[in-house]
């Protein structure tokens, strides 16, 4: 390699992992800045995320495959960075390289041909990224086998795609390649309709009764409008959700045909973290957040025991306890109760 080639390469490594640092700094002032998680007041309902992931059998076993050769080939990457090489470790390495291109192909395939229900509900961005990441990881094991059997130049390559891997990941749904591992472990003791705002709510209702003098400060936040009012735990779940699409085919509203997701929902708030806007009302409008029926079929569903429901709660919160928004159909519903003792309207409201 040439001197100057050596120069551009150097420059290339330094950018990504100037650019890795930062997106690493990012996420986790992100996830620092909200409140620290409270422990569970109960025991929660029973869930088995592993049961859930390993429903769709085909895709459970693949994902497996593309997560663990991607922990492989990092792995080896380090240690031949730091000259401990072994033949058998190659070998390894080699193998589940393979699994990652077969895997990602199989993936592809299915997509192009069969294309599940599942896969159909994600947006065209989120398309995209979905097999962006899988080309990443088949040219990440032909480069790996490339320069594992001595073909000249390919190290190197294999080198700035895994370096490129690691940084894109951070902007993509799969940082839960990381992250969902750590979330699953810590959320392990939440139930499924724990709300540690609750007691805020109740605070600030005792205050304006007359119930009590003062209350804390920390405690007058009735719902979140921006991360800095979500647990951190909760923060950490937005940036674990695999988009795999299982709340979306239970949702009650989804399938009647209502623009609403469970998906949506953490989405449109990693989304506002990420820009550093309000989630109320600029990524989750008075329509969007009207929809939930607070069924919990999401958080059942989810194989990474993401609750979307207790975030629009959240939000929700917010919106109707802060801002003071009321869906028209509550005005309608408070009116005939006064009118008739009744929520829906009848002829006494139309005197």
């Amino acid at each position: 390699m040439t001197h100057l080639g050596s120069i551009i390469l150097i420059a290339v490594y330094a950018v990504l992992a100037i650019a890795l640092l930062y997106r690493v700094c990012f996420l986790y002032k992100k996830i620092k800045s909200a409140y620290k998680t409270p422990h569970p007041t109960h025991s929660p309902i029973y869930d088995d995320g592993v049961g859930v992931f390993f429903s769709h059998t085909i895709a459970g076993v693949l994902h497996t495959v593309l997560v663990l050769a991607f922990i492989t080939m990092t792995a080896h990457s380090i240690s031949s960075l730091l000259g401990i090489e072994n033949e058998l470790w190659d070998i390894i390495a080699s193998v589940w390289a393979v699994g990652a291109i077969i895997a990602a192909m199989i993936f592809i395939m299915r997509r192009c041909f069969i294309r599940p229900m599942r896969f159909s509900t994600l947006s065209p961005s989120q398309r995209l990224d979905a097999y962006t990441i899988l080309l990443l990881e088949i040219v990440s094991g032909a480069t790996l086998i490339a320069s594992i059997y001595g073909l000249q130049g390919f190290d190197t390559a294999h080198y700035i795609t895994l370096a490129s891997f690691a940084v894109y990941i951070t902007y993509s749904k799969h940082l839960h390649i990381i992250t969902a591992w750590i979330y699953r472990y810590l959320n392990r003791g939440r139930g499924v309709y724990d709300m540690e705002r609750v007691s805020g709510v109740c605070a600030m209702m005792d205050m304006m009764e007359g119930k009590a003098a003062s209350i804390d400060a920390s405690t007058t936040t009735m719902g979140a409008s921006n991360a800095n009012e979500l647990s951190r735990l909760d923060v950490l779940g937005v940036f674990s959700c695999t988009q795999c699409g299982r709340c979306v085919e239970l949702c009650p509203p989804y399938l009647v045909g209502e623009e609403f997701s469970p998906m949506e929902i953490t989405t449109r708030i990693r989304y506002s973290i990420e820009k550093g806007v309000n989630f109320y009302p600029d990524a989750l409008d008075d329509n969007f957040i009207s929809m939930c029926i607070s069924c919990g079929a999401c958080r059942a569903a989810c194989p990474v025991g993401i609750n979307p429901m207790k975030l629009l709660w959240e939000v929700k919160r917010y919106a109707h306890l802060e801002k003071g928004y009321m869906p028209s159909s509550y005005h309608t519903a408070s009116q005939s109760t006064q009118n008739s003792s009744y929520p829906l309207p009848t002829y006494l409201d139309k005197r």
